[in-house]
């Protein structure tokens, strides 16, 4: 819950007291387990479709 408050949808940071954090796709690849490929995720369709519901962004055809 603490980073759930953090968020800042405006500008897509976390406010830490530290400062400012930004997350990048290495740092999702990461976390969720993911091979990523230069410009797209290596998956079948359902691991690219759950992991466009985690983002909550549109799947790209």
């Amino acid at each position: 819950m603490a980073f759930v408050e953090r968020w800042r949808p405006h500008t897509n940071t976390f406010h830490m007291p530290f400062g400012e954090m930004t997350i990048m796709l290495y740092d999702i690849a990461v976390l969720l387990g993911i091979q990523v490929d230069v410009h797209m995720v290596v998956g079948n369709e359902s691991v690219k479709a759950q992991l466009c519901e985690m983002l909550r962004v549109a799947q790209l055809s």
